[in-house]
C-alpha cells in the first residue's frame, strides 16, 4: 500500500496584546484570519479560556475580566497561520 504524506506549513503571525497589562479588556492585533481560534493559556499551560469562529480582520478585542491576576499566552490560530503573544493580567 503506498503512503503518500503531505507537510503542511504553519506561518507564524505576529501578534501583539493593548493594553498590557489588561485589567477587563484587551486587543489582538495581527493579520486578517478567517473563523480563527483564540486560545489563553495560564503560565503552567493549561487553557483557561477559548473563543471560537472568531473573524477578526486585524484586531480582535474580547473581556478578560474573569482572568485571575498574572501572566498568560494567548494563542490565535486560523487554517495554517499561528501566533502567539503574553500578556499580564492586573486586577
Amino acid at each position: 500500500f503506498p503512503v503518500t504524506i503531505h507537510s503542511i506549513q504553519t506561518v507564524t503571525v505576529f501578534l501583539t496584546a493593548s493594553p498590557n497589562p489588561a485589567t477587563d479588556m484587551i486587543t489582538v492585533t495581527g493579520t486578517e484570519m478567517n473563523d480563527a481560534l483564540i486560545n489563553i493559556y495560564s503560565m503552567e499551560g493549561n487553557i483557561v479560556k477559548s473563543i471560537t469562529n472568531v473573524g477578526m480582520l486585524s484586531t480582535f478585542t474580547f473581556s478578560v475580566a474573569e482572568l485571575a491576576s498574572g501572566s498568560y499566552i494567548i494563542e490565535l490560530i486560523s487554517d495554517n497561520k499561528r501566533g502567539t503573544v503574553r500578556f499580564v493580567k492586573e486586577q
